[in-house]
């Protein structure tokens, strides 16, 4: 699931083929699946491939829609963007230091991560190695 990481691009060539899955369904609906796949082809072998420089950008930009509205839903980003630098920011601003790391801690748990992985993401984000291992002795008991 690497390509669903914030940081990480999704690759263009699943942009285009959920693009095309997405224009096929479309089409689909209003032509029936025979008619959208006859009239695919026809646009393509018509034209001698001309065609093409339509379908290819449009699949394109249909993948990349799709992906983007993805990424703006609410269960992606409790998914997947726990783990960010503004969160981890956010977490030194927090009067009570202790409660913020075991907070962020129990989130980025919650959502598969382990140990390691937030303590990472806390180090990078300026905590101190013994800030962050008091407060997951605070959790482990």
């Amino acid at each position: 699931m690497r390509f669903f990481d914030k940081r990480a691009e999704v690759p263009k060539l699943l942009k285009f083929l959920v693009g095309f899955i997405i224009i096929f369904i479309i089409l689909s609906i209003f032509q029936g699946p025979s008619g959208a796949l006859t009239m695919l082809m026809l646009s393509i072998v018509c034209t001698a491939g001309v065609g093409l420089a339509a379908w290819i950008p449009l699949s394109y930009a249909a993948g990349a829609i799709f992906f983007r509205i993805l990424r703006a839903t609410p269960s992606y980003k409790n998914r997947y963007e726990i783990a960010t630098q503004p969160q981890v920011k956010a977490l030194i601003a927090s009067s009570n230091d202790q409660h913020a790391l075991t907070d962020y801690i129990r989130k980025v748990r919650a959502v598969g991560q382990n140990d390691a992985q937030a303590s990472a993401a806390l180090k990078a984000a300026g905590w101190r190695e013994e800030t962050i291992s008091d407060a997951l002795k605070a959790l482990n008991g």
